[in-house]
């Protein structure tokens, strides 16, 4: 026996392997970031005081993350109201990355802040191009 004919006894990979729908899971996946992110952003914006330095750099650390992932995902959106108002947001985005936080006692606390207001805006705008 040849290893050919072994191989015509064994079924095609296409037969194998299954159709699978990954949509549910996808949506699943992007749910759970847009909740992770979402608490990122309450937790920023109710802020009624400076928190502990490594606490407010975690939080600015995770609401940067959120910024760079949203922006590109803004330029994707169709151009229309919901690509409007991400961009103004992706906008203020680069502003801020560029500036990073201001000087004095409450420029890190600042800028947690409105890091969380712009990832709310682009973060909205792309739930609603979904």
């Amino acid at each position: 026996m040849h290893a050919d004919d072994d191989r015509h006894d064994r079924p095609a990979i296409e037969e194998l392997v299954a159709s699978v729908d990954v949509t549910a899971v996808l949506t699943a996946i992007a749910d759970a970031v847009d909740e992770a992110v979402e608490r990122d952003i309450d937790a920023a914006l109710a802020m009624q005081h400076v928190p502990p330095p490594f606490e407010l750099a975690e939080m600015t650390t995770r609401l940067i993350t959120a910024c760079a992932v949203l922006a590109p995902q803004v330029e994707r959106i169709p151009h229309g109201p919901h690509r409007r108002a991400g961009e103004a947001n992706a906008d203020a985005w680069r502003v801020l990355a560029d500036d990073g936080p201001g000087e004095g006692p409450l420029g890190n606390w600042s800028y947690a802040r409105q890091l969380a207001v712009t990832a709310r805006g682009m973060l909205r705008a792309v739930q609603a191009a979904r």
